[in-house]
């Protein structure tokens, strides 16, 4: 069966008041843009193509400092964190790349941070985040979902910044959307890795704003698919995970029931590919292009290349980071020589 699933967004239109994507305007975008200037680069378009003739545009966000577009998010929802929510510090949920600009942001702004990981993240990243100054905690993977879901950690009491939840993270990933516009305001779709929601429904936000002919269609991976399984249901479903997928920074026990009304309404469908597919596009970004590229990045520009419906479109996609520990990178280029 193929997996892939199409419907059409707004199918359950939202009240304005639940509407936090409606609700983010062109300033909030370019406030942020001129805030987070000496904190992200603005990462170019990369031509790619496949063997088979098809292209696409890949988004480079694997070049940010720290590896991932979450420099801007974090940075940017840390940056706006009122003072009198600071005195006992901030803490997270996430697999690595969130935390990261979480801490890179709070310790400019001399806060301790805490994060909490799950045990099977990417070894670069927890010992990126810990460099940074970060407490890091590394828990299970059902317990860290908890925690990303909102349960409280017992004796937690600093302030809670979530990596996919909140209008600042959606704005600062809405600064990725605002570029790619403008440097191809010709592509007909943008693809973009699908993990808690946040970065999707940050692009989304630019498309309503600045282009709304453009289809949104967020990526995952066959070893785990938390939104395609959510569509076909009609509601967010448990899915498992196969605890050995080199892909970590994309896929989850299921859709945030916060996410999914939102979801519902902005974006287009699913695209899934497996992960040899994407190691693929690992190998070959390597190779042609000098670029490092996570699993998580990967998968929206394998789906660009493979999936039938983006042939002969212009699409966008969006390598969303690059901090893939050394010897899987050194597996997969000996596995895809």
């Amino acid at each position: 069966m193929n997996p892939d699933y199409l419907h059409r967004p707004g199918e359950s239109p939202m009240s304005d008041v639940d509407n936090i994507v409606g609700q983010i305007t062109r300033d909030d975008i370019d406030r942020a843009r001129s805030l987070l200037r000496d904190v992200a680069i603005r990462t170019p378009l990369v031509p790619v193509s496949a063997a088979n003739g098809r292209a696409a545009l890949a988004k480079a966000e694997n070049i940010q400092p720290y590896g991932s577009f979450k420099i801007r998010c974090g940075s940017y929802a840390v940056l706006s964190v009122p003072d009198e929510c600071l005195d006992r510090g901030l803490y997270t949920a996430s697999a690595g790349n969130f935390g990261q600009g979480v801490a890179a942001a709070a310790a400019r702004r001399g806060v301790p941070t805490r994060v909490y990981a799950p045990d099977n993240a990417a070894r670069t990243k927890i010992g990126m985040m810990r460099s940074l100054g970060a407490e890091v905690i590394e828990v299970s993977f059902s317990r860290w979902w908890e925690i990303l879901s909102g349960e409280i950690p017992e004796g937690e009491t600093a302030h809670m910044v979530h990596p996919c939840r909140g209008r600042e993270v959606l704005i600062g990933n809405a600064t990725i959307g605002a570029e790619i516009i403008e440097d191809a305001p010709d592509i007909d779709a943008i693809l973009v890795p699908f993990g808690g929601g946040g970065l999707v429904l940050g692009i989304a936000a630019a498309i309503r704003l600045l282009a709304p002919h453009i289809e949104l269609i967020a990526c995952e991976a066959s070893s785990s698919t938390p939104f395609t399984s959510a569509l076909a249901a009609g509601k967010p479903v448990a899915v498992e995970s196969d605890p050995d997928s080199f892909i970590d920074g994309i896929g989850g026990a299921m859709v945030l029931p916060s996410a999914w009304p939102l979801l519902r309404e902005y974006v287009a469908g699913t695209a899934v590919v497996d992960d040899e597919q994407a190691a693929a596009v690992v190998a070959m970004m390597f190779r042609k292009h000098r670029l490092i590229v996570e699993g998580a990045g990967a998968v929206p520009i394998a789906c660009a290349l493979t999936k039938p419906d983006f042939a002969n479109r212009k699409v966008a996609a969006i390598m969303s980071g690059g901090n893939i520990d050394e010897q899987v990178l050194t597996d997969i280029l000996r596995r895809h020589s």
